[in-house]
């Protein structure tokens, strides 16, 4: 999930790291056996993003909540506005939001 959030930031253009990520893994390995618990991946952006990732990450929520709400279908949906999505769109033609960078590289 926490790869799917940064994931989801870089896609707004803010970066971040993910911290703890073979702890984690390793929690699952050994946690029946050793008693291993509360070992969490941190997502860190840089503090000025901070409000901004806040924001991004409340809406990916909301969506994502849409999307349990709707019996959790395979069908693609515009994170920001929820419309339908064919599979080969890169823009939404509702509200016009795209997943892709708009920055040129």
């Amino acid at each position: 999930m926490a790869e799917l959030a940064r994931g989801y930031l870089l896609a707004h253009g803010i970066d971040s790291v993910l911290q703890d990520v073979e702890t984690a893994t390793l929690q699952g390995h050994l946690s029946s056996m050793a008693g291993i618990r509360d070992l969490s991946v941190k997502l860190q952006v840089w503090e000025p993003d901070a409000p901004r990732a806040v924001g991004v990450l409340q809406e990916w929520q909301a969506a994502v909540a849409r999307s349990h709400a709707r019996g959790g279908s395979d069908d693609e949906r515009c994170l920001a506005c929820d419309a339908p999505l064919a599979p080969q769109d890169t823009r939404c033609s509702a509200c016009g939001w795209t997943w892709e960078e708009t920055a040129p590289k």
